[in-house]
């Protein structure tokens, strides 16, 4: 990986045009690259051991744009990455193949994709201003949701204070169970698994940007494609049925395509109520997004209830 103070063939790029405020595509001596500049506050030695993975992925066939260089100029991180440009419209069974895929190489990598479990960064998410990047399984999932509980406790409404703490009893008995049946470092991992970071080209998926993959587990990213959207949390509640028969089906797409690795019903459902709670607690409980909060925790601790059902193998009534 080439890594220079000075890149000289940087003093001909040309900027051919402005994806966002932190990608660009750029001509480099007739050829086009894409320029990203690395927004989380990673450090040199977690971004070289990062493109050693990531070439590592694409030597081995993977679909990724392979990374050509890192380069720092003042105090900002650069790469630059072959081009590959696409539109972000697939189905999700395509995706759920390419993660299968994905998670089978992965798995075989040997070296090791050291990185802070967490980045001090202020940013915004769903309109709350956090300042916490979090990429550990524990820190996302458990530590940091129950800090910013115990912090803004005082949002949630009276008469939601049952049913929050119902949800938070059942959280963390699903979450115990999970810890203690799937292991929580079996494979490095994207941990970022979203439309933007997918990108479709004549018929193939391409997956990019992996500046939050760590060792982690593979029910992370399975449930990341099959939660697209947390907006439409009420078309989840009022058509469960049918969401439980579209998680069953990617689990067996899944577990067709990768032969490494085979996802437990239960443990996606577990890792459903999770991420949920997880969100919630550390995204939405916040006073730019308590009305939304309150408005959505019963619909939210009602689809836990029924996963929770699920996952001990009671029956579950469907509306």
């Amino acid at each position: 990986m080439k890594e220079l103070k000075h890149y000289p063939e940087l003093d001909n790029m040309k900027t051919i045009k402005k994806i966002t405020d932190l990608i660009k595509i750029v001509n480099i001596n007739g050829q086009k690259y894409i320029l990203k500049k690395i927004e989380i506050p990673l450090n040199k030695k977690e971004l070289l051991r990062q493109h050693e993975y990531i070439n590592y992925l694409k030597d081995k066939g993977f679909n990724t744009p392979k990374i050509k260089g890192l380069y720092k100029i003042g105090k900002d991180y650069l790469e630059i990455q072959e081009y590959i440009l696409g539109d972000t419209h697939f189905e999700t069974k395509e995706l759920i193949k390419l993660l299968a895929t994905f998670h089978n190489i992965s798995k075989k990598y040997n070296k090791n994709l050291k990185k802070r479990k967490k980045f001090k960064f202020n940013y915004k998410c769903r309109g709350a201003n956090l300042d916490y990047i979090l990429l550990g399984f524990k820190e996302k999932y458990h530590q940091y949701p129950l800090k910013n509980f115990q912090k803004n406790c005082s949002y949630i409404t009276k008469d939601n204070l049952e049913i929050v703490n119902n949800f938070l009893k059942l959280y963390k008995e699903t979450y115990q169970k999970f810890t203690t049946n799937y292991s929580i470092k079996s494979c490095l991992i994207h941990n970022d698994i979203n439309s933007l970071n997918t990108l479709k080209k004549d018929k193939e998926l391409y997956l990019i940007d992996f500046d939050l993959g760590i060792k982690s587990t593979e029910y992370v990213d399975f449930v990341d494609a099959c939660l697209k959207r947390y907006d439409d949390i009420a078309e989840i509640d009022h058509h469960f049925a049918k969401f439980m028969n579209n998680i069953n089906q990617n689990i067996l797409i899944y577990n067709k395509y990768n032969p490494t690795f085979t996802l437990d019903e239960k443990g996606v459902y577990e890792m459903i109520i999770i991420k949920l709670f997880a969100f919630y607690f550390f995204v939405m409980l916040r006073k730019e997004n308590a009305t939304i909060f309150n408005k959505n925790i019963s619909c939210i601790y009602n689809i836990c209830g029924q996963l929770n059902m699920a996952s001990n193998n009671e029956e579950v009534k469907y509306d």
